[in-house]
């Protein structure tokens, strides 16, 4: 299975998250390297990046299983970390978009789990948090066909 079907997966969610309406209003990007400028991030980036395909042969017939993994990270600057009217609708979203994702299927492939991969079981990453007053969160959605 080439990557070419990852990217045009990682396409599909932009396309998916972009046409649902969430809590928060949102617009989504796809890009390999996200990058953004901290004058940006006053604004609520959503960026989705194909991460890669791990295939399986199941039969000696050739039939075989594949398990795209794309990345969806969520980054905003906010004056004050601590700040529940702030970070509280960011993470009722961050489960929105989770909960979006598993209802989904995309080119033929189910969305069958979503997991919050910012280290030490949080849900922000604490050094973004810390030096910059940016709440950063990653959601990995692996989607098989």
């Amino acid at each position: 299975m080439s990557q070419g079907r990852t990217v045009e997966i990682a396409d599909a969610v932009v396309t998916a998250l972009n046409g649902h309406t969430f809590s928060l209003p949102m617009t989504c990007a796809r890009q390999y390297l996200p990058r953004h400028a901290l004058a940006d991030l006053d604004t609520l980036q959503v960026t989705v990046v194909p991460q890669g395909v791990k295939s399986t042969l199941l039969t000696r017939g050739g039939d075989s299983e594949n398990l795209h993994q794309i990345q969806i990270g969520l980054q905003q600057h906010v004056s004050d970390v601590n700040d529940a009217t702030v970070v509280d609708p960011l993470t009722a979203l961050v489960d929105e978009i989770q909960n979006f994702l598993l209802a989904t299927t995309l080119y033929g492939a189910s969305c069958i789990e979503v997991q919050s991969i910012i280290g030490n079981d949080a849900l922000f990453a604490a050094d973004h948090m810390t030096n910059d007053n940016v709440l950063t969160s990653v959601i990995a959605a692996r989607f098989l066909e």
